[in-house]
């Protein structure tokens, strides 16, 4: 009997049924989430895809929207499979600051953070890919794609190894934008 308990952030929510459908339905199904700047500010847009299915949202303020939103995309596809067994793990009804893990939180926040410092005014993305893989530390994938095609990546088991894995790598990049500037204070547990 499968355990009924709600996971306690919407985005593990979104792991469990990623996964679910990854085991039983369609072994592609990923989730796709991407911050870029926009006019002085994050913007935010995610992509969920199994088979030949692909719902996407762009232009959003937060990454719970995203979810949210992909999600409410997500709702006309559920005929396609037998989520009862799932049902109580759908990721509904979290509150703005219930997506993700306090840890998860801290690293993207200062990531994010040094990244809009580091390449003001400039073209940058953050990418970040869940994919429900085997293998534990190919399950999320990040990307930090930089001005003039250059690109820092990372990778873990869960989104806080990733994303703290491309800060790590991204750091000689904030390093050469900031030079005495980069504060100490935010590579620290990193």
């Amino acid at each position: 009997m499968a355990d009924k308990t709600r996971p306690e952030y919407g985005f593990s929510a979104w792991q469990l049924v990623l996964g679910y459908i990854n085991a039983n339905y369609s072994p592609d199904a990923h989730l796709k989430l991407e911050a870029s700047p926009q006019d002085g500010r994050v913007q935010w847009g995610g992509m969920v895809s199994w088979g030949t299915a692909h719902e996407d949202v762009d232009g959003q303020n937060s990454l719970a929207d995203v979810l949210r939103l992909l999600w409410g995309r997500m709702e006309h596809y559920r005929h396609q499979f037998d989520l009862s067994e799932i049902e109580h793990s759908f990721p509904v009804g979290y509150g703005q600051a219930e997506w993700l893990d306090l840890p998860t939180q801290d690293i993207l926040h200062r990531l994010l953070w040094l990244i809009g410092t580091s390449f003001a005014e400039q073209d940058w993305r953050l990418v970040m890919v869940y994919h429900p893989a085997e293998k534990p530390q190919y399950r999320v994938k990040t990307r930090l794609l930089l001005p003039q095609g250059a690109f820092i990546g990372g990778g873990g088991a869960n989104c806080v190894e990733a994303l703290r894995d491309c800060f790590r790598n991204a750091i000689p990049a904030f390093s050469e934008q900031l030079g005495d500037d980069l504060d100490a204070d935010l590579l620290s547990n990193v």
